[in-house]
């Protein structure tokens, strides 16, 4: 485990790391354990287009069944 986010989320790995943010595998520990990928932004502002891009990927990912 890398760390935990809000009690929830444990980490297991970073799979990708570039400068709109990281992508983290993580167990649900409010759904038994169950595998999830989480999007760590930058803390530094982000330009328009990676919010929209952002924005982008979230709203065709809400459609995937699951």
């Amino acid at each position: 485990m890398l760390f935990r986010v809000s009690g929830r989320y444990e980490l297991q790995e970073q799979v990708a790391d570039r400068s709109g943010g990281s992508v983290l595998l993580a167990k649900d520990r409010f759904r038994g354990g169950r595998t999830v990928v989480l999007k760590r932004l930058p803390r530094e502002g982000m330009s328009r287009e990676a919010v929209a891009r952002l924005r982008h990927d979230f709203l065709a990912l809400r459609q995937i069944p699951h």
